[in-house]
């Protein structure tokens, strides 16, 4: 009982990852500029909390 409970909880969490096309907690991955110049792939929520935004492909 204890495997199968565990089997499920693990099944749905990959499942919800999948289905958000990878996304995470702190949202997909964006091309972010930050305040200096520099350009480079990262997290929503880090990007906007460096104080960078986002650029447009």
């Amino acid at each position: 009982m204890k495997y199968t409970l565990l089997a499920i909880l693990l099944s749905i969490s990959s499942f919800n990852v999948l289905a958000y096309g990878g996304a995470t907690e702190v949202g997909p991955k964006v091309s972010c500029e930050l305040p200096d110049g520099t350009v480079s792939e990262t997290y929503l929520l880090l990007c906007k909390g460096n104080g960078g935004t986002v650029k447009a492909d």
